[in-house]
């Protein structure tokens, strides 16, 4: 996670009782300052309109991160782009066609219908989460934000031990989140966020499912439509900014509707172009077998990364490369193509050396 300054009293008019209603309000650092609202800011008691518009602008100055308030040097991006890190997917070939894993920094979406294995990847990717970065992992926590209830701490037990992780130490890292409704939805975000972040060293945010809430609220009301989108699209912009001021990896849920169109397969996913736009990565799982648990993951949009899909197989610890064997606890392969020394049955896990 990249150091932020937490100094709130070195920017110009900010004395100890307005650093303390700032932090109040989950604005612990000059960064968060800096990526903030003059919307945000007035809403706390005692700070005008000027004044939030002086410390956004007194803050993005001080800032030396994501949300400098200047134009920046080619050697800068570099060094941003060299801080991030990436995640492995526990599956080789999944790895690949994501050039070496989900990229902290990025918001990334899954959609697909019900039944296809979305929260199923949520659930491997928060074990792999906590693997060292020498192991393709991130080395840090979770904060899942499930509006959908699907976090399945029997699913962790059931994962971790084939990455060689004690599923206890896997779920205490996990900060879990269910809010009620989509207001409440947009306060944990929008709030909240940015504060647990810093409290846990949480590396990976995930949301499941953006549309849950959205869906059983709004329905098909047009006159509600603008209502909805801005809601969301605060709700995502929120957490690519989390995603890029922290170097963290978010990741997101999304269900199908129905597209009327008579093109392709006669779904799309929800909520339209407020998640389209927003979402970084948008990766479409499909069902290919049930009787074999293949599952298809479609890299659809992501301006640098290639058009590409993988099959994987989705066992009971979790999802598999299509050629691969199920670990099983304790039983050593016939036919072991590992090294010496390391056991045939520890899943292969690729941590690509990245040219950066």
């Amino acid at each position: 996670m990249y150091e932020l300054s937490t100094d709130l009293e070195k920017l110009n008019g900010v004395g100890p009782t307005t650093a303390q209603k700032l932090v109040d309000n989950g604005f612990r650092s000059i960064e968060s300052i800096a990526a903030a609202t003059v919307t945000q800011l007035t809403a706390i008691s005692g700070i005008s309109e000027s004044q939030a518009r002086e410390l956004i602008e007194t803050a993005a100055g001080e800032s030396d991160g994501v949300m400098a308030l200047r134009f920046k040097t080619g050697d800068e991006l570099l060094k941003e782009y060299k801080n991030r890190d990436y995640l492995t997917s526990g599956c080789e070939t999944f790895d690949k066609i994501l050039d070496g894993g989900f990229s902290t920094q990025k918001l990334y979406e899954f959609w697909g219908s019900e039944g296809t294995g979305k929260s199923n990847i949520l659930h491997q990717l928060i074990c792999t989460a906590a693997l060292p970065k020498s192991k393709g992992g991130l080395g840090g926590g979770t904060i899942y934000i499930d509006a959908e209830n699907a976090l399945s701490l029997k699913r962790i037990k059931q994962i971790a031990p084939r990455f060689g992780l004690d599923h206890e130490a896997v779920i205490k890292n996990i900060s879990r989140t269910t809010p009620a409704n989509s207001d409440a939805l947009k306060y944990m975000v929008t709030k909240q966020l940015g504060p647990q972040i810093e409290m846990t060293g949480a590396r990976l945010i995930v949301l499941d499912s953006i549309a849950s809430h959205f869906r059983s609220e709004y329905g098909s009301q047009r006159n509600l439509l603008p209502e909805r989108q801005q809601k969301a699209n605060q709700i995502l912009h929120e957490l690519k900014k989390c995603a890029k001021l922290y170097n963290v990896l978010a990741i997101i849920t999304n269900q199908a509707s129905g597209d009327p169109s008579g093109y392709g397969s006669g779904i799309k996913h929800s909520m339209g172009n407020v998640v389209g736009h927003e979402s970084e990565v948008r990766i479409r799982i499909s069902i290919k077998s049930s009787s074999k648990g293949e599952r298809k993951f479609l890299i659809e949009k992501a301006v640098d990364l290639a058009r590409e899909e993988v099959i994987l197989k989705l066992l009971g610890t979790g999802y598999y490369d299509s050629d691969a064997k199920e670990y099983v606890p304790g039983k050593k392969s016939k036919t072991s193509t590992t090294k010496k020394g390391s056991s045939s049955d520890e899943p292969k896990i690729t941590t690509k050396s990245r040219s950066k």
